[in-house]
């Protein structure tokens, strides 16, 4: 679980969160700020799991850890997914009409 690459990579998250902040709604820059949160506290978890001390756990503590990992990661792609649809504002206004 900890070796497969799902979703965005930290640079094509940082690239789409880039380009989101600056043209969407307050309520949607919340969602890329957790995005960049989340990812962070993805690739520290993704660190320690892969280092030497995490061997040294219970079988059940890293039982938990990989799922809590795996969790994130499907959250990550959720969130990049989310921002992809994001609309820049004013954008579905102009979508509308008659």
């Amino acid at each position: 679980m900890n070796d497969r690459q799902e979703g965005p990579v930290p640079d094509e998250l940082q690239a789409l969160a880039t380009q989101a902040m600056a043209l969407v709604a307050p309520h949607e820059q919340r969602v890329v700020q957790e995005a960049l949160e989340l990812q962070g506290w993805l690739e520290r978890l993704t660190q320690f799991v892969n280092g030497q001390v995490f061997l040294t756990l219970d079988h059940e503590d890293r039982r938990l850890l990989l799922r809590q990992q795996g969790l994130m990661s499907e959250l990550v792609v959720v969130l990049a997914e989310r921002i992809e649809r994001f609309k820049p504002v004013g954008a579905a206004a102009e979508g509308t009409g008659s």
